[in-house]
C-alpha cells in the first residue's frame, strides 16, 4: 500500500509541475509579443537600393486565446529625418494584423497603412501582401493599387507561417520611389 501511495504522489507532483509550466509559458507569451522584421529602402528605377532607413515597430496583443494563440497587430513607421536623403518629407505607416496559431495555420486578418505628406504629391502607389512558408518564401500574394494615400485590405483564407506587406510609391519631383517591406515570421 505504501508503494502505491508513493507512486500516486509522484504522479501528482509531475502533473502539478506540468500545469505550472504550462501556466508560466502562457503568461510569458502574453507579456512578450513577437517582434517581426522590417526594412525600409529607397530604390532607384532598376530596383537598386539607394538607402536603408530605420523602421520603428510596435506590436500589440489584440486578443489572447486560452489555447495559447493570439491576434497581433504590428505597426511599422518610417519618418523623414536629417539622416535620410530620400524620404522628402513623407512618413509611411503600415500595419499587419494576424492570428498567431501553432504551425502553418496563422491567418492574415488585415493589412493597412498610409503615406503622409504636407508638401509633396504621392503617386504610382502599390501594395503587395501575402503569406510566406517556414523558409520565408512567398506562397500566396496579392497586389493592389490604392487610389489615395491610405489603404486597408482584409483578405480571407490567407494562411501561412508568416506574412509580408510591401508598399511602393513615387514622390512628385523626385526620381526614386520609396519601398517599405515588412514581414512576420515563424521565428518571431
Amino acid at each position: 500500500m505504501r508503494k502505491k501511495n508513493i507512486i500516486v504522489s509522484a504522479i501528482l507532483v509531475c502533473l502539478i509541475v506540468v500545469i505550472l509550466s504550462t501556466v508560466a509559458f502562457a503568461c510569458n507569451s502574453v507579456n512578450t509579443p513577437p517582434t517581426p522584421t522590417a526594412s525600409a529602402e529607397i530604390l532607384d528605377e532598376s530596383g537598386n537600393i539607394l538607402e536603408v532607413i530605420d523602421v520603428k515597430t510596435n506590436t500589440e496583443v489584440i486578443r489572447q486565446y486560452r489555447s495559447g494563440g493570439a491576434i497581433y497587430a504590428t505597426t511599422y513607421t518610417i519618418k523623414p529625418s536629417s539622416d535620410s536623403a530620400y524620404l522628402h518629407g513623407v512618413t509611411i505607416t503600415q500595419t499587419i494584423t494576424w492570428s498567431d496559431n501553432f504551425g502553418p495555420d496563422n491567418g492574415l486578418v488585415t493589412v493597412s497603412g498610409n503615406w503622409a505628406t504636407t508638401t509633396e504629391s504621392i503617386y504610382d502607389r502599390r501594395v503587395g501582401y501575402g503569406a510566406v512558408d517556414v523558409d520565408g518564401n512567398v506562397i500566396d500574394s496579392f497586389t493592389k493599387y490604392p487610389s489615395d494615400n491610405s489603404f486597408s485590405y482584409s483578405p480571407t483564407g490567407v494562411t501561412g507561417y508568416g506574412f509580408y506587406l510591401n508598399t511602393y510609391a513615387k514622390i512628385s519631383g523626385y526620381d526614386d520611389p520609396i519601398t517599405l517591406y515588412v514581414k512576420t515570421s515563424v521565428l518571431d
